[in-house]
């Protein structure tokens, strides 16, 4: 029997024989107040959740609730403070950034699939909030974290990327062992003469801030012209004057490595290494880009190498490059791990 929105109670009792019937009579209890029956969530006491792009399903929740089958989505999402990123502060109530779809409803349990919005990686915390029609909730804190990651293991690029030029099929390859991308230049396949460029960008843009990551290991005793880039540009064109271009930048010169981090009128901060590995990150928080390099030690958090200004609010892509000014030798580099940890990704409709 379906309920109704309120609960009514009566009370029955046997009254005095009506006309010699016998009948026992029923009487409403004005008095006694209407109760809501509030939503519950019956089956988690805090939502934790990893997803990879495009991955967007967080969890399947079972709700109780004898008065609703349906109910309005909210969040209040956490706000960290500048000064102290390990507490937050609620914000104020906020649509939900995702969707729901009932996988059964009526009355008494209800069972509600979450999603997050596919386009959002980064580490999101807070409260779901699911209230009734008359302004019930249930609640339930929340820590999901969403990243896009390309391993670069498969015998093709992904639809995630296009190669420079379709010549670069020639200097470009895979490392089925470890699971890497290859930029290879190898002296018995093309005259020892001439500059020679592979490149990759992505088919995807980052329209505000963003922190991007990816892991390169350069070829043993590779220290003369070369240079390696993993970059982000205003422009998915290949040339090298087109777009306003950030990132970072190894090059090979008499025997010496250096990093050099450049981005637009001219800024640059470089200096020499010995690292031929380990992993590059690139941040754009406003108007103002980071770079980073890790070495792998997992003791050892990552520090800014330079902060410089970039263009804010401005879609850019991704770039992994490399440059010989000859192949008078072998050269290679391998990139593996690419990684969006932070920032909204936008693919082109068709």
């Amino acid at each position: 029997m379906r309920r109704n929105k309120f609960t009514s109670v009566f009370r029955c009792g046997i009254a005095l024989l009506l006309a010699g019937s016998g009948i026992p009579s029923c009487f409403y209890d004005a008095d006694i107040p209407l109760r809501n029956d509030a939503p519950e969530i019956v089956d988690a006491e805090e939502i934790s959740r990893v997803l990879y792009y495009p991955e967007s399903t967080i969890c399947t929740l079972t709700v109780a609730d004898r008065n609703d089958t349906i109910f309005s989505v909210s969040t209040l999402p956490c706000v960290f403070s500048d000064d102290d990123t390990s507490s937050c502060a609620t914000a104020s109530t906020a649509d939900w950034p995702g969707s729901l779809t009932y996988l059964s409803g009526g009355y008494d349990e209800k069972r509600i699939v979450m999603e997050w919005a596919s386009d959002s990686m980064g580490t999101f915390l807070g409260t779901l909030l699911l209230t009734d029609a008359d302004g019930a909730v249930a609640s339930v804190p929340y820590r999901i974290k969403r990243t896009f990651i390309d391993a670069f293991d498969g015998t093709m690029l992904s639809d995630c990327w296009v190669s420079y030029t379709p010549d670069d099929s020639t200097r470009m390859g895979f490392d089925y062992v470890d699971g890497k991308l290859i930029f290879r230049f190898n002296h018995k396949d093309a005259p020892a003469a001439g500059r020679q460029t592979a490149g990759v960008v992505s088919r995807f843009s980052l329209p505000g801030d963003f922190y991007l990551s990816v892991d390169f290991r350069l070829r043993d005793e590779m220290d003369d012209a070369f240079e390696v880039g993993f970059f982000v540009s205003t422009s998915s064109d290949t040339g090298r004057w087109d777009g306003d271009k950030a990132g970072v930048f190894i090059t090979g010169t008499g025997g010496r490595l250096r990093f050099e981090c450049r981005s637009v009128d001219l800024q640059s901060y470089s200096f020499e290494t010995t690292q031929t590995g380990g992993e590059l990150g690139i941040s754009r928080t406003g108007s103002t880009i980071s770079y980073y390099f890790h070495d792998g030690n997992p003791s050892v958090v990552p520090q800014p190498l330079v902060f410089q200004a970039f263009p804010a609010d401005t879609g850019v892509v991704a770039h992994l490059r490399m440059t010989v000014d000859d192949v008078s030798k072998d050269r290679n580099c391998y990139w593996n791990d690419f990684c969006v940890t932070e920032g909204n990704i936008r693919f082109p409709e068709f």
